[in-house]
């Protein structure tokens, strides 16, 4: 007979690969194995189904497992976070905060993928400000904030179409010690071209490439068509 331990563990190695994947369906079906084969669960394996729920962006069902973790071996910082990131993840900033003050009241504490969680999350949902709100709040928690943070408030100031802040925020990208990235001139040379803002969008697209960054054949595409709208409108 395999040893209990080595069951756990072997199960769990299954269920990781399920995580990694975002399969919650698979990872819940090796749930149910372990139980028909009275297989001893462990934190671990409640850890690795809330990340499938959380890749998944089904926050409600990484509360439940949560909260089936909180019953059988008590809750922490990390199963916290995994909750808060599904909530991000799923268009539910609001609940990420919850989450996250939730944390704070009970002392636990708040990494860079907490704050960065919830900074997506409000990017999903098309608000630049709230996500300036937060990678601020990281900044003042004497975190830095990765240029993946950096690119989901360009990506919010994009959706909403406010080509000038979103370049006012690249500008201090360029001026602070995080070095924007090809998806951060993308993004803001494409929200220019949509805005119908040609020349900025070729000056940004210029910039990008004199910092040896490779803009793709479809940025060259959203610029000349917005050239070519302006030019139409004029004629």
């Amino acid at each position: 007979d395999v040893p209990w331990q080595m069951s756990t563990m072997l199960y769990n190695t299954v269920l990781k690969a399920c995580a990694n994947s975002g399969d919650l369906k698979r990872a819940v079906e090796w749930r149910g194995r372990m139980a028909e084969t009275s297989v001893r669960v462990n934190a671990k394996t409640f850890g690795k189904i809330m990340e499938a729920a959380a890749k998944d962006a089904d926050a409600d069902e990484a509360m439940r497992w949560f909260g089936n973790l909180e019953a059988d071996f008590g809750s922490n910082e990390v199963a916290a976070t995994i909750v808060l990131d599904a909530c991000a993840r799923a268009g539910r900033p609001e609940d990420a905060v919850s989450w996250f003050t939730r944390m704070e009241h009970a002392r636990q504490p708040l990494g860079d993928l907490a704050y960065s969680s919830i900074i997506h999350g409000y990017a999903v949902a098309g608000e630049p400000e709230k996500t300036v709100e937060w990678l601020l709040k990281m900044e003042a928690a004497a975190m830095q904030p990765s240029v993946i943070c950096h690119n989901a408030v360009l990506d919010a100031f994009g959706k909403r179409g406010r080509v000038d802040s979103a370049g006012e925020w690249l500008q201090r990208m360029v001026a602070s010690a995080v070095v924007p990235n090809e998806s951060s001139f993308t993004t803001v040379v494409n929200a220019s071209a949509k805005a119908e803002q040609p020349e900025r969008a070729a000056a940004w697209l210029s910039e990008m490439e004199r910092r040896g960054l490779q803009p793709s054949g479809v940025t060259f595409t959203a610029v000349i068509d917005s050239c070519a709208k302006v030019g139409n409108r004029e004629e």
